[in-house]
């Protein structure tokens, strides 16, 4: 038995495998630069990130170690911006509330990024991106919180801006 192939059959056999090569060198080289995610867009970030230690930290106030350190401990995890907003609005009512025995240890955890954020052209902010955390609480009466975090130019890691209010997530989550 022989085998016989025309001109015309051996060029479209040529074609398709040169469109195969071509076709697999594109995606290699797309997913080696991290360009094609097959796996989760948003995978959870590290309990480690800054940001999270941050919002851990916010909830468990060591009221024998000074206001002052708390405050210093928390803002290790946080944008500079963000540190002055919390030093000025957050930090002094979970204080007292520390001071009267009014915070409960509440655990959290990472469900979903709930929102990615424009970017401000500004390359002094040092940030890369900027998103919106929702966080599973076991608190039964704010079963979510939702913290806006960005991911630092230098370091990679993830820096806490702020804690979003819950009439504001309501407005815009629904949650």
């Amino acid at each position: 038995m022989e085998l016989t192939l025309s001109r015309n059959k051996w060029i479209a056999i040529g074609i398709t495998a040169l469109v195969v090569i071509v076709l697999a060198v594109s995606v290699y080289f797309v997913s080696s630069k991290g360009l094609l995610s097959l796996g989760a867009r948003n995978p959870a970030p590290s309990t480690n990130e800054p940001a999270f230690k941050a919002l851990n930290t916010i909830f468990t106030p060591d009221v024998s170690a000074g206001e002052d350190a708390w405050e210093s401990q928390v803002c290790g995890g946080m944008t500079k911006d963000g540190c002055n907003l919390f030093k000025k609005l957050y930090a002094p009512t979970i204080w007292q509330a520390a001071q009267a025995g009014q915070i409960n240890k509440v655990s959290l955890t990472f469900v979903a990024v709930q929102e990615k954020l424009p970017i401000i052209q500004n390359t002094g902010t040092g940030i890369i991106e900027d998103q919106v955390w929702k966080l599973s609480t076991d608190n039964k009466n704010q079963p979510y919180l939702y913290a806006q975090v960005a991911q630092d130019l230098a370091t990679h890691n993830w820096l806490l801006v702020r804690i979003l209010f819950a009439q504001e997530a309501q407005a815009r989550y629904g949650q």
